[in-house]
């Protein structure tokens, strides 16, 4: 006998409908899991697409319109999944958004003991979030340097750097992305100012640091994403926008060691849920290009939210 922890699927249940979910998943294995969402009665309402380790989302415009009373993260919703699987769930930066205003003032409870409401709306208002990244920390959220890189803002916006996942002559593969002043491409040498570049260990044996595109994933959609290129060279590259389902909806004018700014004016007003820097969108560009790909002061605004509710309790 022995402990087996992590083996069971995680549910989360709800005092009332929520507009929103989502999480980050931790599992440091490749098995794909979904985020399902279910009505007041239990019933499945909307699912995520497959993945892992990557941020989740489920919101209404997946379930109909319907509030979401609970979820579960898991490979198959109910017992079917979970520990008949012999896989692992973990997960953080957990967030609920809503309820919806008038929703919520229509079905809070009313406690005839404490004589108020079971929960009271702090703020149905949408706020504006910005997160502004310089690298100069060293570290991500979860104090590392180097692999898939994750950093969390103020208002619970999960932002994740990793390659590109191109598999050239040039850089191979990529082991995720690295916060660094070291050569390879990177116009900051050696100075305290430090840059996020892929975290490519392949070229005739030796390190070939910076030689894949940077992808950038988004817990929620985003309005502009901005960055610097800090390349040392004038390799032409591009910042590509993409959908909640991985679909390029916009870019950027091609150019180099210069600032790269994209926002929905550039993607028909569709809010943007990852960003990559490459020479090509997905993996045709990156390590097959035989150049360097650095980045600094990353920059992501227009998170729209609304506040949960608070217990009085």
């Amino acid at each position: 006998w022995s402990v087996n922890y992590h083996s069971s699927g995680i549910v989360a249940r709800f005092s009332h409908g929520v507009s929103a979910v989502g999480l980050l998943c931790t599992d440091n294995d490749g098995t794909t899991k979904t985020l399902f969402a279910f009505d007041e009665s239990g019933k499945q309402i909307g699912k995520t697409a497959p993945g892992s380790r990557i941020p989740f989302r489920i919101d209404t415009t997946s379930t109909n319109g319907k509030l979401i009373y609970s979820v579960e993260f898991d490979t198959l919703a109910g017992a079917a999944g979970g520990s008949n699987d012999g896989t692992v769930f973990t997960i953080d930066d957990f967030y609920v958004e809503g309820p919806l205003p008038c929703a919520a003032l229509q079905t809070s409870r009313y406690n005839a003991v404490t004589q108020r409401s079971d929960y009271l709306l702090v703020s149905s208002s949408p706020r504006r979030e910005v997160v502004f990244l310089d690298f100069n920390s060293g570290v991500d959220h979860e104090g590392r340097s180097q692999g898939d890189l994750v950093f969390v803002g103020a208002g619970g916006l999960v932002i994740i750097f990793v390659d590109d996942d191109s598999n050239g002559n040039d850089g191979g593969d990529a082991d995720g992305v690295h916060i660094s002043n070291q050569n390879y491409g990177n116009d900051k040498v050696g100075k305290d100012d430090l840059v996020l570049g892929a975290y490519n260990s392949y070229a005739s044996g030796s390190n070939n640091y910076h030689s894949s595109g940077i992808v950038a994933r988004f817990s929620h959609g985003a309005q502009r994403v901005s960055l610097e290129c800090t390349d040392d060279d004038s390799t032409q590259k591009t910042l590509f926008g993409f959908d909640e389902n991985g679909k390029v909806i916009g870019q950027t004018a091609a150019g180099s060691r210069r600032p790269f700014v994209i926002d929905t004016t550039m993607t028909g007003g569709k809010m943007i849920f990852s960003v990559e820097f490459d020479t090509k969108s997905g993996t045709a560009g990156g390590s097959y290009d035989g150049t360097y790909f650095t980045v600094d002061n990353f920059k992501v605004e227009g998170i729209v939210s609304y506040e949960t509710a608070r217990s009085n309790y």
